[in-house]
Formats: C-alpha cells, sequence, structure tokens
C-alpha cells in the first residue's frame, strides 16, 4: 500500500451538504415515522424528484403506495373524462393522513375529495 495514497481524503460533499441532491441530480427528501408508531395511515412518505411517494396501510391492513406530484394535480373522472377539480400536493397528503386509517384502499377516491371545475 502507498502510505501517501492510502492517507489522502478527498472532501467531498455530502447530498446533505447540497440540500439533498444526490450525485445523479435527484433532488431526495424524506420524512417518515416509524412504521411500529402508526397502526393505519400514512407510514410515511418521501419527496423525490418533485413527487410525493406515501406508503399508506388502509384500515383493512392492506399497504400500498400513492405517488402525486408535490404542486398538485388536476382529479379527473375516469368514467365521463368529466375535470372535476385540482388537489395540492400539500392538501393531497393531508387527505391522506386524515382518511387512510377509516378507509380501504377500494374505498378511497380523489374524486371524493373535489367539487367541479368549469371547462
Amino acid at each position: 500500500m502507498n502510505p501517501v495514497r492510502g492517507l489522502a481524503r478527498d472532501k467531498v460533499a455530502s447530498p446533505k451538504d447540497l440540500g439533498g441532491t444526490t450525485s445523479n441530480g435527484m433532488n431526495k427528501m424524506e420524512t417518515s415515522k416509524p412504521e411500529q408508531e402508526k397502526k393505519f395511515g400514512i407510514l410515511n412518505y418521501r419527496i423525490e424528484n418533485g413527487h410525493y411517494i406515501v406508503n399508506v396501510r388502509w384500515k383493512d391492513g392492506r399497504e400500498t403506495e400513492r405517488h402525486f406530484p408535490t404542486i398538485g394535480f388536476l382529479v379527473v373522472n375516469p368514467t365521463t373524462g368529466e375535470k372535476r377539480g385540482y388537489i395540492d400536493g400539500k392538501k393531497a397528503l393531508k387527505i391522506l393522513e386524515e382518511n387512510t386509517a377509516s378507509m380501504t384502499s377500494d374505498e378511497f377516491s380523489w374524486l371524493d375529495f373535489v367539487g367541479h371545475v368549469e371547462k
């Protein structure tokens, strides 16, 4: 082993030092609660590439992952194609937080949380 090479260390900024940006340019921030603390509801969530990724345990014990943009999204009725409303990303997170413990994933629909929108 070359003693000079073995002792020399480059100072490299970590993703944390760079405000959460990783080496491939992806923004990643994680906020979570340990799964054991919550029986139902949002288990944890993180933000990657401008999207919330939310791990949910519904009242029936089923676990799913929901993805949506942090800036929000348009809700469209899949049957009629009618634009029903827009949900902000933080509001969507709050909706999941308030409703997942009392609903199953089959009962949940974003349509229940928006009004009608002018076309």
